[in-house]
């Protein structure tokens, strides 16, 4: 049925073209875009359903990847106007035209067809993962009906529905450790509704949820606890609330009440712009950002300078008994661990756990004569904080005299691809979740653990080193991958490796010298 809508819809673009229609509205381009990727789709579904049987882990990611790299192609040659790529499925497509069409609607074709493409590469990736069943593979999703709240007679999304297609689409592009999130808050809120009214979320509409639930439920998440679901498991979601307080126990911190209202309001903008939904989303605007900001920077500490001290000076780095016994002394010096270089890495980069944990060796390269980590989230099992996150920086001539480098050609000759193999992929898709637990017992053993130090400091350490030499916020922010705000940013930093390099090498990192000179008379 959905093929026969789109025909019929494509069939009446042919018609207007045919009558000289001189510029296509977005509407027409959305037709012929929709078209192509059926096209492109539909021999992968039925190859995928007649061929799929026992595929193996490894050629499902090589497929997978594949499809992004081409989704990524498609989209950078659109940007750029080069749309030679989607000639042959635009001519295909058009061979039954019988008009000449002006050069300006044929290029919008091109590029509503180069649309279609990556849209095709995107889907192509749930089909060769094998989730077959997934809505976004079909022409027009399909939704439950249920009857709006307010007795109106045209029909209307449901929330379990909606949810179902809006997570599918996020699967493609998030983190486990994302979907979780998302999922967790999703469920409170359906649990938070359906414990005041009794009504599912199969048959609970959008519309039911009105800017008065909305601003209740905000309210609600302001008096939760954060351990809920352990603490008071079992409990009414509003008698937990009672027995917290009752309690003392903490609320739920800024950060988590704001991601909850932001995934909500990402679901109703979803069913705004992807599924036609016409009511407003009530939860657009209400997560405190401003809270939010003030709250991650009043959330950690820098390390002081006797920490650092300390730090540089313990077991780790001066002999330590094992391994696994890192925090007392010995003789073991593990320049071959991740434990001996994260700490290294965070105080002279200031980059987050989750960026170093997941570099690779090709990450480590050299530009201009300058040595670098490109941080990038090219593989599967790199994710970026944000867009701004993705950039290039210097390494420091104090990390290459630690043997940085040296140690980037052994794992080389070993055919290692990692820079630390020796972190595994935790449940949650990540890298830093164990190193994380180890570095708070490490700072714990050593005895400079304090409620707000974490490995998170070191980018307040860079920070505030940057701003004592001089530097301004806006290249600080920059160097370690976060916002600004400005319009420029929007083009990519506007600060070159050359100046990150200058910058970075007019830095004190006085913790660490006695480190270097000890590892060079040992060399």
């Amino acid at each position: 049925m959905a093929a026969l809508e789109i025909s019929d819809e494509l069939s009446g673009l042919f018609k207007r073209l045919e009558q000289g229609q001189r510029l296509l509205n977005p509407a027409d381009q959305s037709i012929f875009a929709t078209e192509i990727t059926r096209r492109r789709l539909t021999p992968l579904l039925l190859e995928a359903l007649e061929t799929f049987s026992d595929r193996k882990p490894e050629d499902i990611e090589w497929e997978a990847f594949h499809c992004r790299e081409y989704r990524q192609q498609v989209l950078e040659d659109l940007k750029d106007s080069r749309l030679g790529v989607s000639d042959p499925d635009t001519e295909e497509l058009l061979r039954g035209l019988d008009c000449e069409l002006p050069v300006a609607v044929h290029n919008q074709l091109r590029r509503a067809a180069m649309t279609g493409l990556a849209d095709f590469y995107a889907r192509a990736e749930i089909v060769v993962r094998g989730d077959l069943e997934n809505p976004l593979l079909w022409d027009k999703p399909t939704h439950s009906l249920a009857t709006p709240l307010g007795g109106a007679n045209e029909p209307e999304l449901n929330f379990a529905e909606t949810f179902e297609t809006f997570i599918s689409e996020r699967k493609i592009y998030c983190s486990d450790k994302q979907l979780n999130s998302i999922y967790a808050h999703y469920n409170y809120f359906m649990r938070f509704l359906t414990e005041e009214d009794g009504v599912p979320p199969t048959g609970r509409s959008l519309s039911s949820v009105t800017s008065q639930v909305a601003r209740e439920f905000k309210e609600h998440l302001r008096q939760s606890p954060s351990n809920i679901n352990k603490k008071y498991n079992g409990l009414p979601v509003r008698d937990a609330v009672a027995a917290a307080k009752s309690d003392g126990s903490p609320t739920l911190a800024i950060t988590t009440q704001s991601k909850f209202l932001q995934h909500l309001s990402s679901l109703y903008a979803f069913a705004i712009d992807e599924l036609e939904y016409s009511g407003k989303n009530p939860f657009q605007g209400r997560a405190d950002y401003k809270l939010v900001d003030q709250h991650s920077r009043d959330a950690r500490d820098s390390f002081s300078e006797k920490q650092l001290l300390t730090l540089f000076s313990s077991p780790l780095y001066i002999g330590c008994k094992s391994l696994s016994s890192c925090g007392r002394p010995g003789k073991l010096i593990p320049k071959t661990s991740y434990k001996y270089w994260l700490p290294l890495i965070g105080l002279y980069s200031g980059m987050r756990l989750q960026e170093i944990t997941q570099l690779r060796l090709e990450d480590i390269q050299q530009y201009k004569d300058i040595w670098i980590f490109d941080i990038n989230e090219r593989h599967e099992d790199q994710t970026l904080k944000t867009s701004q996150s993705a950039r290039k920086i210097p390494i420091h001539q104090d990390l290459i005299k630690l043997g940085l480098l040296d140690r980037v050609w052994q794992l080389q000759e070993s055919k290692e691809v990692r820079l630390f193999p020796d972190i595994k992929l935790a449940s949650d898709g990540t890298y830093s979740g164990n190193p994380s637990k180890w570095f708070a017992r490490y700072l714990q053993n050593i005895g400079i653990k304090t409620a707000k130090t974490s490995f998170h400091s070191f980018r307040h350490n860079l920070k505030d080193n940057f701003r004592n030499a001089g530097e301004s916020d806006e290249l600080s922010e920059h160097f370690c991958g976060r916002k600004t705000g400005s319009t420029a940013e929007r083009y990519g930093s506007a600060y070159s490796v050359e100046r990150f390099y200058k910058a970075l090498h007019n830095l004190e990192f006085a913790c660490a010298q006695e480190l270097i000179a000890r590892h060079t008379s040992d060399h």
